[in-house]
């Protein structure tokens, strides 16, 4: 019998539209957080935090009556609507994306190879496409994609290999999946093409750079690669994707992470 990790997660409600997880993450301070998910709805928004011990959720519940952005906050530790039996992450996580196949991979060892991830995720179906991504995390941890052939197959991958020590890794794994976005990405902008500003001209030295950059999170129909001036520090790349979605999906990626020693822009072409 596998022993299932215990959930310690709480729920934030109702919260303005403009309310990020970044300042979710600033109202809990300090307690050690795991993530936070923010779900829109037509009535009012919330917040679900995941936090590490049960402690941490009495002090996060200590925030309810709170008023933050307008509102007064209600905390209140997450429940199933029914007492059934606990689930583990992997199965709460397919009851939130049923149809979804495309596997997030998180915490891979430095030397593996696609390869050997391919491999390692073929012992649960077929794979359709793999890829490990050049840039670290903001936690300096290597990550990559995994799709599967079927939803089902993903959601076995996931629950075998959620938390397994691969050569020395505890390896993470998610549902790649794209959140709502804020600011110049919202749901209500309808563009399809992007700068990705604070590329550097040595390392990145054509448009098939780009695409290998992009690639992985969208599908790419132009990119518009500049002439280089010999005193250009960093530079910016037009790309048009084939829906807004995907130009979301970008920016959710890319935005402020870090390539090469500088962070990277992206915006939205008005």
């Amino acid at each position: 019998m596998t022993k299932r990790k215990p959930r310690f997660r709480v729920v934030v409600e109702p919260l303005n539209s403009f309310v990020t997880p970044e300042d979710i993450t600033q109202l809990f301070q300090p307690l050690d957080i795991r993530s936070v998910t923010m779900t829109q709805r037509e009535t009012r928004n919330s917040a679900t935090v995941a936090l590490n011990n049960a402690r941490d959720v009495d002090m996060a519940c200590l925030r309810d009556a709170t008023f933050f952005g307008g509102h007064k906050l209600t905390d209140h530790p997450y429940q199933h609507a029914s007492p059934s039996p606990p689930k583990s992450d992997a199965d709460s996580e397919q009851e939130d994306a049923p149809e979804l196949k495309n596997l997030y991979v998180l915490n891979l060892p430095l030397h593996v190879t696609t390869v050997q991830l391919e491999q390692l995720f073929e012992e649960f179906g077929p794979v359709q496409h793999c890829v490990i991504l050049s840039m670290l995390d903001g936690e300096a941890r290597r990550r990559g994609f995994v799709d599967m052939d079927t939803a089902q197959h993903a959601h076995q991958a996931l629950s075998c290999l959620q938390g397994k020590v691969w050569f020395g890794y505890p390896l993470e794994i998610s549902y790649a999946r794209v959140q709502r976005s804020t600011g110049p990405f919202a749901e209500q902008n309808t563009s399809r093409t992007i700068f990705i500003k604070g590329l550097l001209p040595a390392a990145t030295i054509d448009a098939d750079d780009v695409k290998v950059l992009v690639s992985p999170y969208a599908t790419v129909e132009r990119v518009e690669y500049p002439p280089m001036p010999s005193d250009t520090a960093t530079f910016q790349v037009t790309v048009t994707l084939r829906s807004p979605e995907d130009a979301r999906a970008v920016y959710t990626a890319l935005h402020n992470t870090n390539l090469h020693g500088q962070q990277l822009e992206v915006v939205p072409s008005l």
